[in-house]
């Protein structure tokens, strides 16, 4: 394991933001070692020079909010390339924490009296830090200048965690459990304002973009007929059947381009639906569907062995004469051994998991 500890700077200050630490006018530099001459530049505390008062250091010692601001990445690289293997406070801007744990420092929080004693103790000294590991998942910072020496425990259960960041907004949660997150006044998704919540999940070097939708489709009753309800309200789905064939591919689009043209094109004419005909379309089609508003009714792709054909082309010559229970049952439509009913179970469960 990677030894952390050195010689400690102590920044008697709170809310050192990520423009203090790297100032934002060196945010063009492409490599992180020409950040190095501009560590905490700009930083605002009597006495502190940074030309002369950084170099040899390995821990940083502070107050809360360390690296509020902006959560560029440049703040803990200019940390990295000078050497800084540790910081240490009561509390951290969490996309910046997360941030320095990608580049392999730690940003160990401790109880606010304990960070006081460190102050007190050894701000104006001298001082070495050192930090140790046990198997259970504790921790020990150890300060020492001279004769004095004091230890400060803590836990490394905090860096194992994910940032989640849904519509702008940052949310740390522990990984390997469930977590609940509480989005106040949700805005439900409808085909006429079809809102969307971004999704941006961060793990280590992981990033995850994805997204969704609040939104309630239900069937009731309404005045003895069944209705379909979205959100609450009765809405009346205004569509029609897609079969999924594309120019000059048949049923290959040949580019997304062709999804969103279709969808694009049905808005524009009125419709708030797709029945989507035997087939499964790419992932990306049901995305632009949400994206835009298209309510899409997802058929089963076809199964079992040859049914009837008049049982397909009588309800089209008289629908008033047609008996469903009479002929569309599973030995006319091609479902009759126990083998394909499994199948077409299995089929339309994986379907319904996918979308």
């Amino acid at each position: 394991m990677k030894q952390f500890g050195g010689s400690v700077l102590f920044l008697d200050r709170s809310d050192i933001n990520t423009d203090e630490i790297i100032p934002a006018k060196y945010l063009t530099e492409i490599s992180k070692q020409a950040l190095k001459p501009y560590l905490l530049e700009d930083l605002k505390l009597e006495g502190f020079n940074p030309k002369v008062d950084i170099p040899g250091k390995k821990v940083i010692i502070t107050r809360e909010n360390f690296g509020c601001g902006s959560s560029r990445e440049h703040a803990p690289w200019a940390l990295e390339v000078n050497g800084i293997d540790i910081v240490i406070a009561p509390n951290f801007a969490r996309i910046f924490r997360q941030n320095m744990f990608n580049c392999g420092m730690l940003a160990v929080e401790l109880p606010e009296k304990d960070i006081d004693d460190m102050f007190r103790s050894f701000a104006d000294k001298d001082t070495e830090c050192s930090v140790s590991f046990n198997e259970d998942g504790t921790a020990k910072v150890k300060l020492i200048s001279g004769s004095l020496s004091k230890s400060y425990h803590f836990r490394l259960d905090g860096f194992e965690k994910a940032l989640i960041e849904i519509d702008g907004k940052t949310y740390n949660l522990e990984t390997n459990k469930e977590n609940l997150i509480t989005l106040e006044n949700p805005i439900s998704w409808s085909y006429k304002n079809p809102y969307l919540y971004d999704v941006l999940i961060t793990y280590k070097e992981d990033k995850i973009k994805s997204y969704f939708g609040f939104r309630k489709i239900e069937v009731k009753e309404n005045n003895g007929v069944s209705a379909i309800y979205l959100n609450n309200k009765e809405v009346i789905l205004n569509g029609l059947l897609d079969q999924g064939y594309y120019y000059p591919n048949s049923l290959t689009p040949s580019s997304i381009l062709d999804y969103e043209k279709d969808i694009l094109n049905l808005k524009s004419l009125g419709y708030n639906t797709i029945r989507k005909h035997i087939k499964i379309e790419m992932d990306y089609f049901y995305y632009l569907c949400d994206k835009y508003g298209m309510l899409v009714i997802q058929d089963i792709p076809n199964g079992g062995y040859k049914y009837k054909f008049f049982n397909i082309a009588f309800p089209r010559f008289n629908i008033k004469l047609f008996n469903k229970l009479g002929w569309m049952h599973e030995e006319k439509i091609g479902r009759k051994n126990d083998k394909s009913k499994k199948m077409y179970l299995l089929e339309m469960q994986e379907i319904l998991s996918e979308l």
